[in-house]
Formats: structure tokens, C-alpha cells, sequence
């Protein structure tokens, strides 16, 4: 017996199962990925202990120096990108993007103060991809540039 069915039984239940072809498989998956999203924005389902944007924080602080998407974070923590993103904000009223972009700049500082590393060793390793990238952000964010406030922090 599994699942309180005979052998037979399962046998005759699987003998029975209608095959579908390829539409209709992304047509069901379809619906169920809309069905997902739906019940995650209404948030008709809120399970007990959901630690779900707590991890994405801890996974985030985690990674902070390697590249990290969306699609990536869905893929690790198996949710949509609605749910992923929904339970993010709600909990921390910022977005992922906003809280990791705040956090690499802030271990970025860290960095240009305690080591003597150039700006764009202290770029890549905290993440960005760009060093002139980094460099812009970082001078909206503290009024001066890596360099500027390398030194600042650092006298000779």
C-alpha cells in the first residue's frame, strides 16, 4: 500500500493519466504562476514564521560582493518575483535593490578608510561591476568621491 492505494490501484491511476502536450503544459503553468502571484499580492496566504525577507537580507549581506539578480534570488529562495519582491519591501520599506546598493556602498566606505587599496580594488571587491559606476553612486551618497573621501579619512 502507498499512499493507501493497492499496487493495482496505482498501476490502473497511472495507466489513466492523460498526456499533454507541450501548449497545454505552459498554458497550466501559466495560470498556476499567475495563480501564485495573485495569492502572494492579496496576501491571502501569510504563513506563521515567515522569515522570507529575513533570509533575502541575510543572503544579500552574504553576497554583497558578487553579482547578484532578481532571477537569482527567486531561483535560490524558489519564489516569484512578485512574492520575493513584495516580502522585501513590506518588511524593510526599501527595495532589494536599494538595500544592496546602500549596503555595498557602506562596507565600500568601511574599506576606503581602513585599507589601502585603490578605489577600484575597493569597487570590485564590494560588488560593483563598474568602477565609474561606483564612483557616481558613491559621490550621490556622500557628497565626494571615493578618492575624495579616501583621503579625508585617511591623512598622510
Amino acid at each position: 500500500m502507498v499512499c493507501g492505494y493497492s499496487k493495482k490501484e496505482l498501476k490502473q491511476l497511472v495507466t489513466n493519466i492523460t498526456i499533454l502536450d507541450e501548449d497545454q503544459i505552459y498554458a497550466f503553468a501559466y495560470i498556476c504562476d499567475i495563480c501564485a502571484k495573485y495569492i502572494s499580492l492579496t496576501n491571502r496566504i501569510q504563513a506563521k514564521n515567515d522569515h522570507l525577507a529575513q533570509e533575502i537580507k541575510q543572503y544579500l549581506i552574504a553576497n554583497y560582493s558578487k553579482p547578484i539578480t532578481i532571477d537569482q534570488l527567486c531561483d535560490y529562495f524558489f519564489c516569484s518575483r512578485g512574492t520575493l519582491l513584495t516580502h522585501f519591501k513590506s518588511k524593510y520599506n526599501t527595495t532589494i535593490h536599494k538595500f544592496l546598493l546602500d549596503y555595498r556602498l557602506k562596507k565600500a566606505a568601511e574599506l576606503l578608510t581602513n585599507k589601502k587599496q585603490t578605489v577600484k580594488e575597493i569597487a570590485y571587491q564590494c560588488g560593483f561591476e563598474d568602477p565609474n559606476y561606483f564612483c557616481k553612486v558613491f559621490k550621490k551618497e556622500y557628497q565626494c568621491s571615493p578618492l575624495e573621501f579616501k583621503n579625508k579619512e585617511m591623512p598622510n
